[in-house]
């Protein structure tokens, strides 16, 4: 399902005008990447009419006041408009095409109210000091405190911020916003469209393409070419560009003032194809803005393979380094006489023409907007992994390692992990350093671990504007603020037989209560098993929809040859059990039907290995072990590592599981792997396995799982053949298939 975004674009401010950098921007990287999403725009009546020409695919909400007037009093209305309307509507993302407060306040408050909708800000370029801003002073000051009001709204909820040069990303970190926030994306030139147009049969000497507005220096260019005219008496500026009419009549005075009404003409707006046209024909672009974020036009002039003439601006160094005549400000005289030079100097064009070209190759929109589709993609993640931080190899530790050492992969993923003591860690495990670390102290005090975890733990995830929160074990027992909540679950044991915990009375509280309300206000859950989604949905009445089911994965690693036989003193026959002795695996059982197995003297070579940490409640299990017959063919050994386990797994007979409730039953598939036979329990996730059906039995029925026994042991092939059909089934169980399930149902909420 395509991803629902809000496209604020309602400061559009032009009439007939050449547009904005940034509303250009707007439209080069959403007509690219745009038919992705199912997009809404709010602007004005006429930036409707401008961006649907590239963006007609999208839906469009009219701000309905139309481009006169106040431009602040317009801005109120739009955004009256804007608060009114935005609120009708579901959004996944909202983009904030400028820091103009139309398109800031409404994403604000729709953030306030929907904070897991992500927010998506452009900051272009920053207002200079007022007193220095060419002119109106009061409309200097006025913008300059409103882009102020912007950016505290921007640092306060906004998840990602798009700048387009490293001044301004500097300033915003100096500001206050943390750098993981940052994006340095550059704008582009479309040069496949540009070298699409041909020259203008009329020519002119030089050409000035932006809005006519003081702050591009417009009232610099009759003083320019003035001192141009007097060496080239027939030189001939084009000025391309729409702007106010008090602006244009300004400009005309001052060109009839100094007496270049014969050398300069205002072409006014121009169509794309006649104003490169002019470009492409012209000697030299002068552009003496005062304030750029990025410089649009002078990259669409080098396009057109001509040299361009502008002040000094410091994004211009970043930007266009040595592929420009940068010049002091307000030096007039040096500023025309480069354009002289440029003029005298045919040689001199044709250079700076390859220089150009060759440097505006990497600004491609195509480029562009596929690093803005990774940021407008990208899920901003935390892992939250406190019972890998344990350190204490088990079950649930095991998926948790797994799944860390291969989810920094993923491309469209930011991923920081949330624990403890992850810095000492990282010595020890260093596919951590692929990570952000976020260490939050766990400290000895009574009750800490629960409140760190119940109020600190969110409260950061919060302020660090996370989209996405993953617990990893199964304590999920906070709720999301303004971020997804979503966990692992793996089995509902201690609340659906409570009897085979430590604590009945805990396990009901934690899990029934507090777990519960979590799970119903999360949204979004991985169950291992689809018996574990039934289990959810029926104790919980949670909606079908939010649980996918994950798998686990198992791939076999490379280990060193241990000779188990002598190390661990068995026999080289044996049937095999892994996993932690408690109840619930039910080894007493398993004790008592191995000791009936044993007494047949035609097995008197067979001994019963169980793998497994001492949990809790082992009691019966050691009890039925001491009253064993054939104790002496029982070995419990508790302290095997990886090298040991993967060599009993493939020197056993068979794996013997008859445990009582499963999640999902890793030890299975770890036996499957290595080509053995796996007897289990038909209970619970265990039924899910696709085995021979012969091989799932009652975990009551000790006949049943003696007789199968026995069967494999008495016919070596038929157990190979078993064995074989089941390494086909355990290549359905990939580490990279859960990976893959887990990132897809992250990137698609």
């Amino acid at each position: 399902m395509q991803k629902k975004i809000a496209i604020l674009a309602n400061s559009f401010w032009a009439t007939n005008a050449v547009i904005s950098g940034g509303d250009q921007r707007l439209i080069q990287i959403f007509k690219r990447i745009g038919k992705n999403f199912d997009l809404d725009i709010y602007t004005s009546s006429v930036g409707k009419k401008l961006f649907s020409k590239d963006l007609d695919f999208a839906n469009y909400i009219i701000s309905d006041h139309q481009c006169q007037g106040n431009i602040l009093v317009s801005y109120f209305k739009r955004n009256k408009q804007a608060l009114r309307e935005i609120k009708k509507h579901s959004y996944d993302i909202i983009y904030s095409s400028s820091d103009f407060f139309p398109d800031v306040v409404p994403a604000f408050v729709y953030k306030k109210f929907h904070p897991q909708t992500r927010w998506i800000q452009c900051i272009f370029h920053l207002y200079p000091k007022w007193w220095k801003r060419p002119g109106s002073k009061i409309i200097a000051l006025v913008g300059y405190l409103v882009q102020r009001y912007s950016f505290r709204k921007i640092k306060r909820s906004a998840d990602r911020i798009v700048n387009i040069n490293s001044d301004v990303k500097k300033f915003l970190e100096s500001y206050g916003i943390e750098r993981d926030r940052l994006n340095l994306v550059p704008c582009g030139v479309d040069l496949e469209k540009i070298n699409s147009y041909k020259p203008s049969p009329k020519k002119y000497d030089g050409a000035f393409l932006a809005r006519l507005a003081p702050s591009k220096g417009i009232f610099d260019l009759p003083l320019i070419w003035g001192r141009v005219v007097k060496k080239f008496p027939k030189a001939r500026l084009a000025i391309i560009g729409g702007g106010s009419n008090e602006i244009k009549q300004k400009l005309k005075k001052l060109i009839a003032e100094n007496g270049l009404s014969k050398n300069i003409d205002i072409l006014g707006y121009l169509p794309e194809d006649k104003a490169f046209g002019i470009l492409k024909s012209a000697k030299v672009f002068l552009f003496p803005s005062y304030e750029e974020g990025w410089g649009i036009a002078i990259a669409e002039a080098m396009a057109c393979g001509i040299p361009v003439v502008a002040w000094y601006l410091p994004v211009y160094r970043e930007v266009f380094p040595s592929s420009i005549k940068a010049i002091t400000e307000n030096d007039i005289n040096q500023f025309a006489g480069t354009v002289l030079s440029i003029l005298s100097d045919h040689n001199f064009v044709s250079s700076e023409t390859a220089n150009a070209k060759n440097l505006i190759q990497k600004y491609s929109w195509d480029v562009i907007a596929k690093k803005e589709n990774i940021i407008i993609s990208k899920v901003k993640l935390a892992l939250l992994v406190d019972y890998f931080c344990i350190d204490k190899i088990g079950g649930i530790w095991n998926v948790e390692k797994e799944i860390i050492q291969r989810l920094w992969r993923t491309p469209n993923l930011e991923i920081f992990l949330v624990g403890y003591n992850l810095h000492q860690l990282k010595k020890k495990y260093p596919f951590l350093s692929h990570y952000n670390l976020i260490d939050i102290p766990l400290k000895k005090w009574p009750f800490y671990s629960d409140f760190r975890h119940f109020f600190i733990v969110p409260k950061v995830i919060s302020k660090l504007h996370f989209n996405f929160a993953i617990e990893l074990s199964q304590s999920i027992q906070f709720t999301g603020r303004n971020f997804h909540l979503s966990g692992f679950v793996y089995d509902l044991t201690p609340l659906l037989f409570p009897e085979l915990h430590r604590s009945s009375k805990i396990s009901y509280l934690r899990y029934g209560l507090v777990m519960g309300y979590a799970l119903r206000r999360a949204n979004l859950l991985f169950a291992v098993s689809k018996n574990t989604k039934d289990d959810l949905v029926r104790t919980f009445k949670l909606d079908q929809k939010k649980i996918k089911v994950i798998p686990l994965g198992y791939e076999k690693k490379k280990t060193r040859e241990i000779d188990i036989i002598k190390k661990y003193k068995i026999n080289k026959n044996f049937f095999l059990a892994v996993g932690t002795l408690e109840p619930r695996k039910n080894y007493h059982f398993l004790i008592e039907l191995f000791d009936n197995f044993a007494d047949d003297p035609n097995y008197s070579n067979i001994d019963l290995v169980i793998i497994g940490k001492f949990g809790w409640k082992y009691e019966k299990i050691l009890q039925a072990y001491n009253i064993a017959r054939n104790r002496k063919r029982i070995k419990i050994i508790n302290n095997a590592d990886d090298d040991d386990l993967m060599a009993f797994y493939k020197q056993s007979i068979a794996l013997v599981y008859p445990s009582l409730y499963e999640g999902f039953g890793l030890p299975v598939v770890e036996a499957m792997s290595f080509g053995k036979p796996v007897i289990i329990s038909n209970t619970s996730s265990l039924k899910e396995f696709n085995i021979d059906k012969s091989f799932k039995l009652p975990p009551t029925d000790q006949k049943a799982f003696v007789t199968i026994m026995k069967k494999l042991v008495d016919k070596p092939k038929y157990a190979k053949i078993i064995g074989k059909k089941n390494l086909e089934l355990s290549k359905q169980y990939s580490w990279r298939t859960s990976i893959e399930g887990l990132v897809n149902a992250l990137l698609s909420r």
